[in-house]
């Protein structure tokens, strides 16, 4: 008997199947979404989509890409949009947080929200203005979000770049996703997902994260935003991001352009094979020197006129000019982030932390406030052209 009712009882077990099951086509799949603030004034003539709270003014405004799988090229059984549908809808909701936003989505959609496929999350320039700790916080929580997302600060509002329809791509959240995947191979954007975000977020609130701007047909990826304690407070251009990349040992590939190393050689356009950075941090008085040891191998891609580079001189000088341009890109970027916005969002710290754990315990309290902004920079480099390529 004892045996017969194990058995029954391990049937049981296994007859309930798939209770938690979510079919697929009641799915409404979130592909980006975006985060805005709404401006102080626009917030008078608005109230709260929730009755329960419409006395709050709502604060935020998310806006989300949900797909159309009917219109969308290559999905079993649709054959792509034959009225010229578009491929995606482009839902924008208003609340006092993130959370209760997504909560409201329930309100305009038969479908259930899901975020499990989204690829990318864009806050918009004032909203990351006013702070970014609410936002980062909700969507790190999530449950459905991968860590993996990337995020970037749009260099106006979110809903613009989500509204964005790309020519080649039916998708803005997988056109913005691979895109930022092969911009990354310039050297001149800071690729951070969520996780990564959030790390050194929660642990200094500065960062450095990516910068995106809208257009009509594409958005443009390149640069940076200088975040301190959770705010955003200003840009780092595509070169000075270059510069904090070598700065950091982060660059391992990109392009660069140098003027003539004489009358009779045009500009040379070289790519970056490989690049390493050695930090080292030192007691300097009552100041902290940090010295930067850039090791980098190039190859000539492209020359605008001139002779032919045959002549080992002339190599000779196209490194020299690499040297310097390195130098100049890297001495931007920390000069600006030193005296111009007074943040250590290069994580700079964590090296002292690391070299002169004595050192750190007597800064780190107010290290961005004091120490930080008087520390002394020394930046080497050292540039080796392994190729010129073929010349007739």
């Amino acid at each position: 008997m004892r045996r017969l009712m194990l058995l029954v009882m391990l049937c049981l077990a296994l007859l309930p199947g798939c209770w938690d099951l979510r079919d697929i086509e009641r799915r409404a799949n979130i592909t980006a979404v975006g985060i805005d603030l709404i401006p102080e004034e626009e917030r008078e003539g608005l109230t709260g989509e929730d009755p329960l709270e419409s006395k709050h003014r709502p604060k935020y405004k998310m806006t989300v890409e949900i797909p159309v799988l009917g219109e969308l090229r290559g999905v079993e059984g649709s054959g792509g949009s034959s009225e010229g549908g578009k491929p995606a809808w482009v839902l924008a909701s208003t609340g006092t947080s993130p959370a209760q936003i997504t909560t409201l989505l329930d309100l305009r959609l038969w479908r259930e929200p899901s975020f499990g496929h989204t690829k990318v999350l864009v806050i918009g320039e004032e909203a990351a203005r006013e702070g970014l700790k609410d936002t980062i916080d909700f969507f790190h929580r999530h449950r459905e979000l991968s860590r993996r997302m990337k995020l970037v600060i749009a260099n106006g509002d979110a809903y613009e770049v989500i509204k964005v329809s790309p020519e080649i791509e039916e998708l803005l959240g997988i056109y913005l996703d691979n895109l930022i995947e092969l911009v990354t191979l310039s050297g001149r954007l800071q690729r951070k997902n969520l996780g990564e975000a959030a790390r050194e977020l929660f642990s200094t609130g500065n960062a450095l994260l990516p910068r995106v701007r809208p257009e009509e047909t594409e958005v443009i990826i390149g640069g940076s935003a200088v975040i301190k304690n959770w705010r955003l407070v200003g840009w780092l251009g595509e070169l000075e991001t270059m510069g904090s990349l070598f700065a950091t040992n982060q660059l391992r590939v990109g392009l660069l352009v140098v003027g003539s190393p004489d009358k009779s050689t045009g500009e040379v356009a070289v790519t970056i094979r490989s690049s390493r950075t050695q930090i080292k941090v030192l007691p300097a008085g009552d100041r902290i020197s940090f010295q930067f040891n850039i090791f980098t191998e190039a190859d000539v891609v492209e020359q605008l006129g001139g002779r032919p580079l045959d002549d080992s001189s002339l190599i000779q000088s196209i490194e020299d000019l690499v040297e310097q341009e390195i130098l100049a890109v890297t001495r931007g970027a920390l000069n600006k982030l030193q005296r111009e916005f007074r943040v250590d969002a290069l994580g700079l710290g964590d090296w002292v932390w690391k070299q002169q754990p004595k050192i750190w315990e007597q800064v780190k309290d107010d290290w961005d406030d004091v120490h930080f902004p008087r520390a002394e920079f020394q930046v080497q480099s050292q540039v080796r052209i392994r190729r010129i390529g073929l010349t007739t």
